[in-house]
């Protein structure tokens, strides 16, 4: 499997990861931070898909920062899921300035 098509694959499977799961998180009544961030993961591998490659470092830092706020707002609530939101803005964060180099060279 060539890389471009590596590519579009997970940018695919990503979006409908997170399309399936705000309509589970809205079914499940999860909340409408878990809902409204499968929406932001959804909608920005789409944004991906359909600008490509030079649109990856944006997305991973907008998904980050939302991270951040959901690691806040779930870490009052409860801590396990507060910490794993923090890690992933963490890793979205550090993730995004190496995409940033990658595509902006």
């Amino acid at each position: 499997m060539n890389r471009e098509r590596r590519f579009r694959l997970a940018f695919v499977a990503m979006a409908v990861v997170g399309i399936l799961g705000a309509g589970a998180g809205t079914w499940l009544e999860m909340g409408v931070e878990f809902v409204a961030f499968c929406v932001v993961v959804g909608v920005g591998a789409l944004a991906i898909l359909v600008r490509g490659e030079s649109s990856v470092a944006p997305v991973t830092f907008s998904v980050g920062l939302f991270a951040v706020v959901l690691a806040v707002g779930y870490g009052v609530r409860d801590t396990l899921t507060g910490a794993s939101f923090a890690v992933l803005a963490a890793v979205a964060i550090a993730r995004d300035s190496q995409y940033y180099r990658a595509y902006n060279t």
